[in-house]
């Protein structure tokens, strides 16, 4: 988190936790194939995102393709956290000062 110089609230990079959520879910979904293969955990999970992602399933095509969309899928959704974030971090911290200073 940094600290803008021309703002009063403090932001999160939205390319920065997009690429970090969008790895940890995209590597997470790779590694449950093979969790799901070699130990029988995470079957149900791998069925079901199945139907969401295109090409995922028990194969190491459908692996490496569980870790693309679920890359694409992570990046966008860590991208949109840190996006609200800062607009009502933005928002509330400036509602804040604004009550503040009327004291």
């Amino acid at each position: 988190m940094r600290k803008s110089d021309n703002s009063c609230c403090t932001k999160i990079s939205v390319c920065n936790l997009g690429l970090a959520v969008g790895l940890v879910w995209g590597l997470s979904m790779f590694a449950t194939v093979y969790f799901s293969i070699f130990f029988g955990m995470g079957i149900p999970f791998v069925e079901i995102f199945s139907t969401v992602y295109l090409g995922y399933d028990f194969t190491f095509v459908g692996s490496l393709l569980g870790l693309f969309w679920g890359f694409i899928d992570g990046f966008v959704g860590g991208a949109l956290i840190a996006f609200f974030y800062n607009l009502f971090s933005c928002c509330c911290s400036s509602k804040k000062r604004r009550k503040r200073s009327k004291k």
